[in-house]
């Protein structure tokens, strides 16, 4: 099957500053395919701001370019279709993501997003580290306001929801009907110097309580409680697979499709049975894909290179070894699929690297899909450790152009045991440090994000005033403006301040859950700031 993919074209729309930046740092990270994935905690000023009132930009040398950017709210544990405490604002486990590619350089605080909306006085420079190669880095910046202008771009779409598919300018993956967890089509396109013909038999699993009952497979699994969102930047599909008769659950697996790569989480359950005998979680070709190798690195190092390679050419080699940490499948024409799992967590007594090119089916478990074994390789389990609690694994799928120069499998093997490191630092425009550094005689006010924040029930709110300030007020307000209470109401002398708000309004009474704004006045100087009572 040859797969073409049609993209609707959405106009860019740029907030530019005309001048050239100071920059303080050239963007120069080497692992574009990779998504960030920011969670409000590691942006507290941002806590209790509207989804829909801040915007990524990158600094391109000379102006501020938009960052394609999606905000996924979570529930409670991370989960992405539980209900938000909060929703339609930013909480501690909400993820802002948006691509490594996108990142720009570093400017100065000279340098300003130009747009009637944006905060003058504060943004967060988001700066991303390599590991690696600690001086490979990329930064972008956050801008508060509403209405500031968005890329317009959408990197991944959902095309079906059932058989679902899913596709980006640069591959596509398809799943058996009612079987959203069997893919059944990968197919790499021509932005990724792709065919677009479709690479795989299909994605397998196996599993086998005991000698008396019956191998299960993929076909067999019952999903339920399927979900998807389809936003700018990636496809959340989220789903419940139980496998019958043996009460065995694959639960909370979510996959989560970027413009070139997946990330698979899965949560593994058994619900009443003793300990499984045997699991298998396979990956099988096409037959005519005959110009594939397949390389995996078994041992002790997750991090060593390629020890263990085959021709995928039919010629019936099976092979099992120790563990591996990545499966890669290598076309110089078609393109390659390279996954990476750190397994290490997998409660089995025996946990085995899988292989088979066209060999005979030693174990006897049923074969699914066209009835080859081509290059099948995955990860083979023996007698799973019954436990009360899940275990978790995580996987991350790169699709990749064609490249003939042998394995790449140890790179991105490194990448996932690496990952890019996220600091994010609170700015202001240059002059402005703090309000200290106003001039004396000035009535001018400064209020910081109050700690902690989410809170329960109290949160300390630090403040600031300088001479000539006179009468201070703070106060409290909920998301209809009504005011809830007043925190200060006094002339205070110059310097720092600070007060605890106990989440009571003025009467004693305890306040529900919710976004708040602490706003500090004196004169015609105001500052705010939203705050997050999550209970």
């Amino acid at each position: 099957m040859i797969h073409e993919t049609c993209f609707a074209t959405v106009a860019l729309v740029a907030s530019s500053i005309a001048a050239p930046g100071s920059i303080a740092g050239q963007a120069a990270i080497g692992r574009p395919e990779e998504p960030i994935e920011m969670e409000g905690s590691r942006v507290p000023n941002l806590i209790g701001t509207g989804v829909d009132e801040f915007a990524l930009y990158a600094w391109d040398g000379s102006q501020f370019q938009p960052v394609n950017f999606q905000v996924d709210e979570r529930g409670s544990g991370g989960a992405y279709f539980s209900e938000d405490a909060i929703t339609g604002f930013i909480d501690d486990n909400d993820q802002i993501v948006f691509m490594l590619e996108d990142v720009g350089d570093s400017v100065g605080t000279d340098e300003w997003l130009d747009h009637p909306n944006v905060d003058p006085e504060n943004r967060y420079e988001i700066e991303l580290t390599d590991p690696l190669n600690p001086d490979q880095k990329g930064w972008v910046y956050l801008f508060l306001g509403e209405d500031l202008p968005l890329s317009g771009e959408d990197y991944v779409d959902v095309l079906v929801d059932d058989p679902f598919h899913v596709a980006s300018d640069r591959y596509g993956e398809e799943y058996l009907p009612g079987i959203p967890g069997a893919m059944d089509d990968l197919y790499l396109l021509p932005g990724m110097d792709g065919t677009g013909v479709d690479l795989y038999d299909r994605m397998k699993f196996r599993v086998k309580l005991g000698p008396l009952v019956d191998w299960q497979t993929e076909e067999d699994g019952i999903a339920e409680n399927r979900n998807y969102k389809d936003g700018t930047v990636r496809v959340v599909h989220a789903y419940n697979v139980t496998m019958p008769v043996i009460g065995f659950a694959i639960s909370n697996t979510q996959v989560i499709y970027h413009r070139q790569m997946s990330i698979t989480r899965n949560k593994i359950f058994q619900l009443w049975a003793p300990d499984a005998k045997r699991m298998l979680w396979l990956t099988d070709l096409h037959p005519g894909m005959s110009d594939f190798v397949y390389y995996d690195n078994r041992g002790g190092d997750p991090e060593s290179a390629a020890t263990f390679a085959d021709t995928i050419d039919g010629d019936g080699l099976r092979a099992t070894g120790d563990l591996s940490t990545f499966q890669e499948l290598v076309s110089p024409t078609q393109g390659a699929s390279l996954s990476v799992q750190d397994n290490r967590v997998i409660p089995a007594d025996e946990a085995l690297s899988y292989y088979c090119d066209a060999c005979e089916d030693v174990e006897a478990w049923p074969e699914t899909g066209d009835g080859t074994k081509w290059g099948e390789n995955g990860t083979w389990l023996k007698r799973i450790e019954f436990t009360t609690e899940p275990f978790e694994l995580e996987s991350w799928n790169w699709r990749l152009p064609p490249y003939s120069d042998g394995s790449h499998g140890q790179e991105f093997a490194r990448r996932y045991f690496n990952r890019v490191t996220i600091a994010a630092d609170w700015q202001y425009p240059d002059g402005i440090e703090d309000a200290g550094d106003r001039a004396p005689g000035t009535a001018r006010v400064r209020i910081d994000q109050n700690a902690p924040n989410p809170f329960n029930p109290r949160t300390k709110i630090d403040f600031y005033i300088s001479g000539g300030a006179g009468r201070v007020r703070l106060d409290v307000y909920d998301l209809a403006g009504r005011r809830v209470r007043v925190l200060v109401d006094a002339s205070l002398s110059p310097g720092d301040h600070a007060v605890v708000w106990d989440g009571d309004d003025d009467a004693g009474r305890a306040q529900p859950s919710g976004v708040y704004t602490c706003r500090i006045a004196a004169g015609e100087d105001h500052e705010s700031r939203r705050m997050l009572l999550l209970k």
